[in-house]
């Protein structure tokens, strides 16, 4: 919820979160309704999608597909416009790593399937939003990209590049579609998630206890992020990237030793 004397609200405005049916994506959904959007969340597994409408409430919809597909991209925006008449926010939050492995040990076709999931698809959703709405009524575009993208992660080269990549993207978008839209970036550290629950098992609170904040990151301090940046608060704020990582970054292979 918004914090006491914020102008943070975003009632009546229409947002369309992709990757939107757990983790991260559904967080940052229900934050945006709870704080008075109406939320459309796209995904691929119809039974998700169905549980995750009926936890956000309200006005929620979805939409089954694949986020990097311009005919899934096109029935949604057009389902989306039919319904509340325009489109304020997107959350380009599908994403994945795919193909893990050494870059030169991958094939083309991994590469390819990396970099269309994580890049193509955010860029479809921009282009689209931006002819069906927002160049007619402004907006909010917030790219949901990954420490990867600033830092080097062994075994995940594909990923890396889409998401450092997509922070480019965002930069080109913000510069391209102001003052109407503005196109922000957020670089997760570990969330703790579905996709890293087996890596927190295996000894993630470990390193976690060794960050400045000494946890792993929650869906929900992206979430509140998002929200930030898709209301008026972050008015004067573009091309940026929002860096969210409880300090990974800056102790970046020196991690301390935990406090006794």
């Amino acid at each position: 919820m918004t914090a006491a004397g914020s102008s943070a609200t975003l009632k009546e405005r229409v947002a369309i979160v992709t990757g939107g049916s757990r983790g991260i994506g559904l967080a940052c959904a229900a934050e945006l309704a709870a704080c008075g959007a109406h939320v459309c969340v796209t995904g691929r597994d119809p039974k998700a999608l169905n549980t995750a409408v009926k936890s956000i409430g309200g006005t929620a919809m979805a939409a089954v597909g694949d986020a990097a597909d311009a005919t899934h991209v096109t029935a949604t925006i057009d389902a989306v416009m039919a319904r509340f008449g325009r489109i304020d926010i997107l959350v380009n939050n599908a994403g994945g790593p795919l193909h893990n492995g050494p870059l030169l040990s991958l094939e083309p076709q991994q590469m390819e399937d990396t970099w269309r999931f994580n890049l193509l698809g955010p860029h479809l959703w921009a282009k689209a939003v931006w002819h069906k709405s927002m160049s007619a009524h402004g907006g909010s575009i917030i790219n949901i990209s990954s420490l990867g993208g600033i830092t080097l992660q062994t075994g995940m080269g594909a990923y890396s590049i889409a998401k450092a990549a997509l922070l480019h993207m965002t930069r080109i978008m913000a510069a391209e579609l102001g003052p109407k839209v503005r196109v922000n970036a957020i670089a997760p550290g570990i969330i703790e998630t579905d996709a890293t629950a087996d890596f927190v098992a295996a000894g993630g609170p470990n390193m976690a206890a060794k960050l400045p904040m000494a946890r792993f990151g929650k869906s929900e301090d992206i979430a509140k992020a998002c929200r930030f940046l898709a209301s008026d608060d972050a008015s004067w704020i573009t091309g940026d990237t929002l860096v969210i990582d409880g300090g990974s970054l800056v102790q970046w292979g020196r991690l301390r030793a935990p406090k006794q």
